[in-house]
């Protein structure tokens, strides 16, 4: 009995799929519907085909528009950036302009009592470089308009923007310059390199004709109350010493660096293997021209 029953059960139809079931309970379509549940291999060559189609710097098409709009918001922001520079440009030739005038007001000794309520100790050496900043300004713009009379000049600063006299001749002389870059062009602040501030040697020893306990201690072994009443002192020099301490400055930092380019490139790297032979021989006409002039003012 249980051996009949087993061959009746073994040529059931299945219950799935209505049809036959083959010996062993596998249906005549499991083969079909497993081929469809696994998804087809994608060889390398079609993947290759179909990305070629997309040439665009994303990764994937869909984020194209994400860099369309990154760049939107660079380009605003950069022009902002440009615009809040200029603004601080031509602020810092009005609050020169402002202080030159209180200067003129001010009697003796108490312009520095005065000026020095309006900044904080931090920025107390910046107010020399207004002054030095609007002195340069007014040089360069000649005889564009005239400053009224120093009592006077607060009712007209007040007056002033962007569209008057004195905002068109600033904007005019500071261009596309940031303030940083205009204290840097004309030598008004003092340069600043890898490790801290560098002075000028010329105005280092100046100061030490005026500190005899200095007198022969290098800079770098200062104490920084003694930097920063140096950097304070030379801010001030360089207010009221006219243009030969700037234009002394402007050339000890050009000369250094020059010294430090022909070392890095002319004997560290010896990038001019880069160059042609017709460069190359420029540039030693050059070098050698520049050397008879140093040992000329060497004698």
């Amino acid at each position: 009995m249980s051996g009949t029953k087993k061959q009746k059960d073994g040529g059931r139809k299945s219950e799935v799929s209505g049809q036959k079931s083959k010996p062993g309970g596998q249906s005549p379509d499991s083969g079909a519907l497993t081929s469809k549940s696994n998804p087809r291999v994608v060889h390398t060559a079609e993947v290759v085909k179909a990305s070629a189609a997309y040439t665009g710097l994303a990764r994937h098409s869909e984020d194209e528009s994400q860099l369309q709009a990154l760049g939107m918001s660079i380009r605003r922001d950069l022009e902002d950036s440009r615009k809040c520079e200029q603004a601080a440009a031509l602020l810092g030739v009005r609050i020169g302009i402002a202080l030159n005038a209180g200067k003129a007001i001010c009697r003796y000794g108490a312009f520095e009592d005065w000026a020095g309520n309006l900044f904080d100790d931090m920025k107390r050496r910046q107010m020399y470089y207004y002054l030095k900043l609007a002195k340069v300004f007014l040089n360069e713009a000649g005889g564009q308009f005239q400053l009224p009379a120093p009592q006077e000049t607060g009712a007209w600063l007040v007056k002033a923007n962007d569209r008057s006299t004195l905002g068109e001749a600033v904007l005019k002389f500071i261009g596309n310059m940031s303030l940083n870059e205009l204290f840097a062009k004309y030598s008004i602040k003092p340069q600043v390199e890898r490790g801290g501030f560098r002075p000028s040697a010329y105005m280092v020893a100046k100061y030490q004709g005026e500190h005899k306990e200095l007198a022969g201690v290098p800079f770098e072994q200062w104490t920084a109350e003694q930097k920063a009443a140096f950097q304070e002192w030379q801010a001030k020099e360089i207010d009221v010493g006219g243009e030969g301490d700037a234009e002394r400055m402007a050339a000890e930092e050009k000369w250094a660096n020059i010294r430090a380019t022909l070392a890095e490139h002319g004997v560290k790297r010896r990038s001019f293997a880069f160059l042609t032979k017709k460069q190359i021989g420029e540039t030693r006409d050059v070098v050698v021209l520049v050397l008879k002039e140093l040992g000329k003012a060497l004698k």
